[in-house]
């Protein structure tokens, strides 16, 4: 990006406001194309997959109760004693992020929805540590969840997920959409945000009209301290440890390198813009927000009306509990694929499958999708 400077001269402050807005939405294209070229096969297995691991979908009429959303964040720890008071004192919804729920279940805190939207395999790690620490707490013997799943279609879960009621969260593209809609199953829609805080918060909008209370957004680290304790990825780290490379050391060495940061950066900058279009509901439930001083600060919650979201099972048209990955692949391509009006789609899902702005034609995409799971 070349500064002009006669534009600059000219128009002074305007130009650099301008200019600032530039290179933050050049920041997060460069981002979302990074990773949609290291991921972008990964997000289609993960969905296809996901389907045939889908026994109970799940969708809602949308409450008035106020909404706690927490994200992973260190201070989501210091939010825990507001959320047990909260809970003593009416009715909430609780939205959390998959990696956020050990934090809550640690203090007894069972989330209504537990939000799953990360394609890395490393995300599965979340679901385990969930159903790990339910049976620890849980007076009955089982392997389901207490709460239900709120999971993007192409995040990562696992086949132990299988019995816990599901929202299926479409991206908005045109191949999810049709095909959820083919095979019957209820979707929400939601933009493709690049960071699950955004999906919590909009999910929670669309499941209550009634305040929203954040934690665990912090857009940042503290010292070395990266999440809200437990976490489930602890493990990856500790099993690293040794006498020469102690635990805060290794963080340490992990944290500062610039990569994390500049990754919070983006997410921030974002966050700026969506959270002046939202104060009107959106508060931070404990301090105020040390990077976000738009959105008011509150430590008590405070109730209008009180009625709950009401969650209903729905039955998909299909019973894809009889499809593998493979068939519900061909059973994709020849009811959409090969349709007459595929050119949004081939555009959506050669993106995904090269990383790159190029038309596969219809074949091309047919055998790469077929050939994720030879």
């Amino acid at each position: 990006m070349c500064i002009w400077k006669p534009s600059e001269a000219a128009f002074g402050s305007a130009y650099q406001v301008l200019l600032r807005k530039i290179k933050q939405f050049l920041d997060r294209e460069t981002a979302n194309n990074r990773t949609t070229k290291a991921f972008g096969k990964t997000w289609l297995k993960n969905s296809f997959r996901n389907l045939t691991y889908l026994k109970n979908p799940i969708f809602f009429e949308p409450g008035s109760i106020p909404c706690i959303v927490a994200g992973a964040g260190p201070s989501l720890e210091e939010a825990i004693p507001l959320i047990v008071k909260a809970l003593q004192q009416g009715p909430l919804l609780i939205v959390a992020a998959a990696s956020a729920v050990p934090a809550l279940l640690e203090h007894r805190i069972v989330p209504t929805l537990s939000v799953a939207t990360d394609g890395g395999t490393w995300a599965a790690f979340h679901l385990f540590d969930q159903l790990r620490r339910v049976r620890q707490i849980s007076t009955q013997q089982s392997n389901s969840l207490p709460f239900s799943l709120a999971v993007m279609l192409y995040a990562k879960t696992c086949s132990q997920a299988a019995q816990v009621p599901q929202i299926i969260i479409s991206d908005g593209s045109q191949w999810q959409q049709r095909f959820l809609a083919l095979l019957g199953i209820p979707f929400l829609q939601l933009p493709q945000r690049g960071t699950v805080s955004a999906t919590l918060i909009d999910l929670a909008l669309f499941l209550t009209t009634g305040k929203i209370y954040i934690t665990g957004m912090d857009m940042g680290i503290r010292d070395i301290q990266t999440h809200a304790r437990p976490y489930g990825l602890d493990f990856y780290l500790e099993e690293r440890v040794n006498h020469l490379s102690p635990l805060y050391s290794i963080k340490f060495t992990r944290l500062h390198n610039g990569a994390n940061t500049q990754a919070l950066d983006v997410y921030a900058h974002w966050f700026d813009w969506y959270f002046a279009n939202n104060r009107d509901r959106i508060s931070v439930l404990g301090s105020k927000h040390p990077r976000f001083s738009m959105l008011p600060a509150s430590e008590n919650i405070y109730w209008d009306v009180s009625t709950e979201p009401a969650f209903y099972g729905m039955s998909s048209k299909i019973p894809i509990e009889q499809y593998s990955p493979t068939s519900l692949v061909s059973l994709f391509c020849s009811n959409i694929l090969h349709s007459e009006d595929n050119e949004q789609m081939r555009q959506e899902l050669s993106y995904l499958i090269t990383g790159r702005r190029i038309h596969l034609s219809v074949p091309e995409i047919e055998k790469e999708l077929t050939e994720l799971f030879t």
